[in-house]
Formats: structure tokens, C-alpha cells, sequence
């Protein structure tokens, strides 16, 4: 392979669920360069990551959240293609992880983004879900730029989405129907992750807008392929 991919996983308190989606991670031929970034983790995250000798490990002395740690993994990222990977993800495979790379690695798309089994329903139907944290695009979408600086903890994908819109590139959805993410209510109690949810929410309407997410989304469907 020409183009070459560095894989970013950020993680926060995800012990039980970060070792299997290591395991299929460093199997995986389309990645040639792994880093986790441990968010100011209080349970042994960081000691699960350590056992990988392949893997680089970032670990962040407080939390800085899911942005900002990403971020801090793009710098030194080798590579010019980014792959974004959640930790909390259950049943991922490697048909997966070569489903996201290879429109990229065979110039049929600028950006692939995960659909997966239990994404909303309403992104289901539009067959999209512009927050998806599974998605693979260039390292230059996240040239340094104030509003970048100024991302909150869940900014990140939308910032993605309007990069490929602003350079009207092509997206490739991909359809993960075997692969879950785990929901904040099912981490903690429900009523703490229904609030983590809720903030999640309000980030991302303060960075689009109500009609801001309304209309990215359209302008996505126009540049996905069939």
C-alpha cells in the first residue's frame, strides 16, 4: 500500500471494553501506525494499552476530552491518512477496518464514515450519522486553524464534515451492521450517561446550530457515493 494510515483511539475509563478492539487493531494490514490516547483514565486503560508493545500510548495527566485528545495524537501522527476508532465499540471485525480504509487507499473517496448497528434510527433512514466517531480522511483536514483551537469535546466530527463539504469531496458511507458502540447510560447509572448524552447534544448544536446540523447533513448526502 502507497498511502499509509495512522489509527487514533481515544479513551476514558473503557478497561472492559478497549482490549478487544486493540486485538482487532493491530491484526489489521491497512494500519501502519497505532496511538491511544488514555484521557486521564482512573481505572487501568493505560496498563490494558501497554500490553500492545506495537502501540504508542499518550496519557493525558487530567481529562482534556475526546477532541482535544485526538488532537494531541494528530501531531505526532506519521501518517497522512487519520483513522478514527471509539474504544468502546463491541463485536468490531477486520472486514470492518478494511471497509473504512480502502476507498481512501484507492482514491475512491476523501472520507468513509461509520454507520452501525445501533446507530439512531432517524440516521439510519437518512443513511448517515454525521457524528460517527469510525471514520477514516486526510491528516490536512486538521491543519491548525483558531476554530480547531477552540473545539469543545465533541466538535470534532462536525469540524470533519464541514472540512469535506467546504472542499466538496466525496464520502463513503459505510454500513457496520455486526459493530455496536456502547452508550453512555449503559457505562454509569442512567441518569448521569442521560446527561452526558444530553451535554454530548448541546455541544454539537452550539458549533452548528439547530439548522446548522439540519443543513450539514443535507450537504453530506450530496457528496456521498452509491
Amino acid at each position: 500500500m502507497n498511502k499509509k494510515i495512522t489509527c487514533i483511539v481515544p479513551a476514558y475509563n473503557e478497561q472492559k471494553r478497549i482490549g478487544a478492539v486493540l486485538e482487532i487493531l493491530v491484526q489489521s494490514p491497512y494500519i501502519q501506525e497505532l496511538i491511544v490516547v488514555d484521557d486521564g483514565s482512573t481505572d487501568r486503560t493505560a496498563e490494558i494499552v501497554k500490553e500492545f508493545a506495537s502501540i504508542t500510548l499518550i496519557e493525558n495527566p487530567k481529562n482534556l476530552r475526546k477532541t482535544q485528545s485526538i488532537l494531541k495524537a494528530v501531531k505526532v501522527a506519521s501518517h497522512d491518512l487519520i483513522m478514527l476508532i471509539d474504544a468502546d465499540l463491541i463485536n468490531l471485525h477486520l472486514s470492518n477496518i478494511e471497509a473504512l480504509a480502502e476507498p481512501l487507499i484507492h482514491d475512491q473517496a476523501a472520507m468513509t464514515i461509520s454507520l452501525r448497528k445501533n446507530s439512531f434510527t432517524i440516521f439510519k433512514l437518512l443513511g448517515i450519522d454525521f457524528v460517527s466517531g469510525e471514520r477514516v480522511f486526510p491528516k490536512s483536514y486538521l491543519n491548525d486553524s483558531p476554530e480547531l483551537r477552540r473545539l469543545s469535546g465533541f466538535g470534532l466530527e462536525s469540524y470533519l464534515n464541514k472540512q469535506a463539504i467546504n472542499r466538496t469531496d466525496t464520502i463513503k458511507i459505510i454500513r457496520m451492521n455486526n459493530v455496536s458502540h456502547t452508550r453512555k447510560s449503559e457505562k454509569m447509572n442512567w441518569i448521569s450517561g442521560s446527561w452526558k448524552d444530553f451535554t454530548m447534544a448541546i455541544e454539537i448544536i452550539r458549533f452548528l446550530g439547530f439548522w446548522g446540523i439540519a443543513k450539514q447533513i443535507h450537504q453530506l448526502r450530496k457528496l456521498r457515493l452509491n
